[in-house]
Parts: C-alpha cells; structure tokens; sequence
C-alpha cells in the first residue's frame, strides 16, 4: 500500500479515486499543483539518464502506465547515444524493470530491485510486448512464436478472456487456447 508509484497523467484522478487518503499519486490533471513536477518531467522524458534519476529521486518502486500509440526517441544528454522504441520500453528498461500485469488500458511494471524482487521474478511477462502490440508494431515486437510467448498470451487470456490485445496477438501468432 506504500509503494512508491510512478503513473500516466492520466490515471492520477482515478488512482486518488481508489486510493486516498492511504494512497498519494505521482502526478494527476492538477497542473497548477504539479508545475515544478511538469517541468522536471518534461527535460527529462527524452533523456534516459534524466529519467533514471528522476525515477530514482522520487524512489519510483513501481509504474502504472497507458498505452503509446507511437514510438518514442529518447536521447542520453552525456553520451548522445539514440534510440527508439515504446514508451515503456525506453523509460521501464527489462533490466531494471518487470512487467507484471497488462490489460487492453494499462500496464503496471515493478522494480526488480527491493521490496518487489520476488513479484517481478514470479509474475514478469517475459516475452508479451503489449504496448507495442498496441502500437501496430506486432511484427517488430516479436517476429517469431516461442514457447514462452504461448505461456504468456494463454496466460493474459485465461486472466481475461475478453483482453483485445491479448486476442490479437493470439490470433498474430496462431495460439489457441487449450
């Protein structure tokens, strides 16, 4: 109940909603409230090492995220490397990060450091990609079948049956349920 969560803008009145007063938000539509906030998170959203370390100042444990229909470039200000991907993919990094949980409105991703080790370790969705699922981005998000992919869509589905994304890339893939 005292994570520290990262969320999307726009989950912040819905997770107050659920949550207050046992819960406080990253960030919500309360612009006049968030401005020093909006201003740090806009010079840091496409630098990767800004980024880490406004997670890490604010000791991000988790992330509530919504989908991003377009790629993202992201630029580290120090060594000028580029790249391109989702939204989650750049700033939640596989390494650092675990995906745990996915429906057709929302990701939620969890440090594999700290409190939540055991949770990124027996619930990460290794192989799914849904945000680029999302996206269209289907083919470069997994050109190939694997078994853990199977695993991992059969999983969503038997959790939802009726998750969009979960059925697409069912279908993508030719997976069946059992």
């Amino acid at each position: 109940k005292d994570a520290r969560l990262y969320n999307d803008v726009a989950f912040g009145g819905y997770l107050i909603w659920r949550g207050y007063p046992g819960r406080r938000v990253f960030i919500d539509g309360r612009n006049e409230v968030h401005a020093a906030l909006l201003r740090e998170l806009a010079a840091s959203v496409d630098d990767g090492r800004r980024w880490r370390e406004l997670l890490d100042r604010h000791g991000v444990e988790g992330a509530v995220l919504r989908y991003r229909p377009e790629s993202v470039p992201v630029v580290d200000a120090v060594t000028g490397a580029r790249s391109v991907g989702t939204f989650s993919e750049l700033h939640f990094p596989r390494g650092d990060w675990a995906l745990v949980y996915w429906d057709d409105v929302a990701m939620i991703f969890v440090a594999r450091r700290g409190r939540f080790a055991d949770m990124a370790e027996s619930l990460e969705y290794r192989e799914a990609r849904p945000e680029a699922w999302a996206a269209g981005l289907m083919d470069a998000a997994r050109p190939e079948q694997t078994p853990l992919l199977v695993v991992e869509i059969r999983r969503r589905l038997g959790q939802d049956p009726g998750c969009r994304l979960a059925l697409t890339a069912a279908e993508r893939y030719g997976i069946h349920s059992r």
